[in-house]
């Protein structure tokens, strides 16, 4: 039986099969494109209000209007600072830059004594250089616009700047160690300085996690040398003195400087945002409005994180974010989207290390009355309320919490039968729920807590020691026990 040949009309007419598909792709790319002009439209609206929204509140939205004036004078603290940098021997190591292994609180090995000496011979004119400019205003270098600098030179300061730190750092143990406790303090006073200085050149995010850094330093080797300082008018010239000391006291607890920079360091990041959009102009036509979107995220989630810093404490900042930036994990990004940048616009990291810094500044101020009250009256305070208003104009708070708590104080027991006292200052992270877990060795600064508080999703009590003490049973590092 033969079979029939199809003679309809697709067949007969071969076009109009392909006719019909152009007709349909040709619906489909208009279909595309009005989506397009729309989904263009409606995010490109969003973002520019938003943006008028913030210039009608008086906020900076580009980096022309962040550059804030120069130092007055000639010199600014921050260029001398940057001689103290050049004028770093290279071939010498100080400790903390060393691959030494050591515990950060004295007796120190004697390769560490070693390093830090010949720190002292080398770096005579850096330690001279960073004196010389507290004597000088800060503010950002008259002509610098860091915001336009390139990426390698900024690099090379902040390399500098964390250098020297070290160095000074480690110098004001060393001296400490030699029985100069007025250098000492000198020698803290110059790393707060630096770190101020560093606040004002630039407002960056960079800049300012460099600042923390350092201000980390200054009250980690403050907390360590506090217990041993030599408060007697007996001691000489190389004791320290409390005009020092309160001046010091003040420096710590003046937060405003930090607390400013650290907002403008939210508004640094959203002109980045902005400026990253107007780089992206010549990106292709279709995407552009994902990159709009994003701006608009971010822009939104760094002006939570700027109005979130005015907050004096870490809770009520956390609960300024939007939810999906308030828990422990990076806010969820749109699927499409997770090849822009998440990290810029997540403010949750930033809060807490600036509440962290305010937490270290304030346990180290009260550490330091705490000590000059022991050397007036030969024993520690039966409370920080005994402190004020002699040593301290307040107790500060906590702020890590919103309920107003202030800086905790707590007197436990160590060594082998419990009968020695154990002074504690202590501050409470949000999540804490481990409140009697204490250290088995003194601790200075940030305490990290144990694999199984973290792996429960809690954090511990941050427990500051305010006396200088050895454990029984120590590892050996480097055979010195």
């Amino acid at each position: 039986m033969s079979v029939m040949p199809d003679l309809s009309p697709a067949t007969l007419d071969p076009l109009r099969q392909k006719r019909g598909l152009l007709r349909v792709a040709i619906v489909l790319i208009a279909v595309a494109l009005l989506v397009r002009l729309a989904w263009g439209w409606v995010v490109d609206s969003q973002f520019k209000n938003a943006t008028a929204s913030l210039a009608a509140a008086g906020e900076p939205i580009t980096f022309e209007q962040l550059v804030s004036p120069p130092a007055p004078g000639d010199v600014s603290a921050w260029a001398v600072e940057q001689q103290a940098v050049a004028a770093i021997d290279q071939r010498v190591e100080t400790p903390s830059e060393s691959a030494l292994e050591y515990r950060g609180y004295p007796p120190f090995p004697p390769e560490w004594i070693k390093l830090a000496a010949a720190s002292e011979v080398a770096n005579v004119s850096m330690f001279a250089f960073a004196r010389q400019a507290r004597s000088l205003p800060v503010g950002r270098t008259g002509g610098n616009d860091p915001n336009r600098t390139p990426p390698n030179v900024l690099i090379g300061r902040y390399v500098g700047a964390r250098q020297l730190a070290n160095h000074l750092g480690d110098g004001a143990l060393y001296v400490h160690l030699q029985g100069d406790n007025a250098e000492a303090i000198e020698r803290i006073r110059d790393i707060l300085h630096l770190s101020r200085s560093a606040e004002l050149e630039d407002s960056s995010s960079m800049m300012q996690i460099l600042a923390i850094g350092m201000m980390g330093l200054a009250t980690h080797r403050l907390n360590v040398i506090a217990p041993g300082l030599d408060l007697s008018r007996q001691s000489g010239s190389k004791a320290a003195s409390t005009a020092q000391i309160q001046s010091l006291i003040g420096e710590l607890l003046n937060e405003q400087i930090s607390h400013d920079r650290a907002i403008a360091g939210f508004w640094s990041e959203r002109a980045a945002a902005v400026e990253q959009l107007n780089a992206d102009r010549r990106s292709g036509w279709m995407l552009r409005p994902l990159l709009i979107a994003e701006a608009c995220r971010q822009q939104a989630v760094l002006t939570a994180g700027a109005i979130a810093m005015r907050k004096d404490n870490l809770v009520d900042a956390l609960a300024c974010l939007p939810p999906d930036s308030r828990g422990r994990s990076l806010p969820t990004i749109p699927r499409f989207s997770r090849w822009l940048d998440p990290n810029r616009s997540e403010p949750r990291i930033a809060l807490r290390w600036h509440f962290s810094v305010y937490a270290e500044r304030r346990m180290a101020a009260v550490g330091l009355a705490v000590q000059c009250f022991r050397a007036e009256y030969g024993t520690y305070p039966k409370s920080l309320e005994a402190l004020v208003p002699k040593y301290l104009p307040a107790v500060p708070r906590d702020p890590y919490q919103a309920d107003g708590r202030t800086i905790g104080f707590t007197i436990a027991k160590r060594g082998p039968a419990g009968d020695v006292d154990r002074p504690l200052l202590y501050t409470d992270p949000p999540g804490m729920n481990r409140p009697t877990l204490l250290p088995d060795e003194p601790f200075y600064s940030w305490w990290q807590e144990p694999n199984e508080v973290r792996q429960a999703g809690g954090t511990v009590r941050q427990y500051r020691d305010l006396s200088r003490w050895v454990p029984l049973r120590t590892k050996a590092i480097e055979d010195n026990p």
